[in-house]
């Protein structure tokens, strides 16, 4: 199960990527169940942000143009 991280951890990664990518807290688009499959499945905190950039097609903040 993701390592040597605690579901906890994920769960923050999760947030922070959601936030500083996307403008969004955790809130927004997914809930604790679907956070715990994902860490159950072993999905990095960036695969999962991306799965759920497309899901929503949501729009990266972080990048200049």
């Amino acid at each position: 199960m993701n390592g040597e991280k605690t579901f906890d951890q994920f769960k923050k990664e999760v947030e922070t990527l959601l936030m500083k990518r996307h403008g969004i807290t955790i809130n927004d688009c997914t809930d604790d169940e679907q956070l715990n499959v994902e860490f159950n499945d072993d999905s990095k905190p960036e695969e999962f942000v991306e799965f759920l950039a497309g899901k929503y097609d949501l729009d990266r903040i972080d990048l200049s143009f």
